[in-house]
């Protein structure tokens, strides 16, 4: 019986052993990704906007403010893709392809992270609210993004345009490279727009608010 009692003792011991072993593993590593700016054409005679822009820190809902790649798998559940991430949380590399693209684009002369004790100007307001896979019946697996963004007059406190940015686009084929391609060309068709946007934008503020913010402004 002594026997019998010591075996059974031992058995258990190895199944706590070999439990604690398995939740002690270190979990497989994650693919890490980093979305890239666009590469924009360049034009001989670029107008300078001569006020000062910050570029806020992105808002993000449901889920977007972390580093996980979100998937929506219906129109009211969402979980996020196994295996790889972003190589830092989504607003934050965001706001740094906002910043890559407008500086490249070298149409302002004065274009910073908005952050404390900053002057500027105006400021680009930006609020992801869809950065998804989403797999449709219809069309297969697609990338949705939708950005609302604000050009606000950080001296007034009031909001001189809003546009909300939308933009699907299909992966082609259900893998990890698909997705995050899918993702680039969307990020990259965004950024472009947005930049249009906001020089376009700057036009209409000299017409309105009637102060020099731009140089080697197009005659009609």
């Amino acid at each position: 019986m002594r026997g019998f009692l010591h075996s059974l003792t031992t058995a258990i011991l190895l199944l706590m052993i070999s439990g604690c072993g398995s939740l002690l593993s270190t979990p497989a590593p994650n693919d890490l990704y980093q979305l890239t700016s666009p590469t924009l054409t360049e034009t001989a005679s670029t107008p300078k906007v001569l006020w000062r822009l910050g570029i806020d820190y992105p808002d993000a809902i449901g889920g977007l403010h972390a580093k996980r790649i979100a998937i929506r798998e219906s129109k009211n559940k969402v979980g996020f893709i196994q295996g790889i991430r972003w190589v830092e949380p989504l607003p934050e590399m965001l706001q740094t392809l906002i910043l890559e693209t407008f500086e490249q684009s070298e149409y302002f002369t004065f274009v910073q992270r908005q952050t404390i004790g900053l002057v500027t100007d105006y400021i680009l307001q930006t609020e992801i609210r869809d950065y998804h896979v989403i797999n449709t019946d219809q069309t297969g697996q697609q990338v949705h993004l939708r950005i609302q963004a604000k050009l606000v007059d950080r001296w007034k406190k009031s909001v001189f345009f809003e546009k909300t940015f939308e933009y699907r686009i299909p992966t082609g084929a259900r893998g990890k490279p698909q997705i995050i391609a899918a993702f680039d060309q969307v990020t990259h068709q965004f950024l472009q727009n947005l930049l249009e946007w906001v020089v376009v934008s700057s036009y209409k503020m000299h017409c309105v608010e009637g102060q020099p913010c731009l140089k080697n402004e197009p005659t009609e």
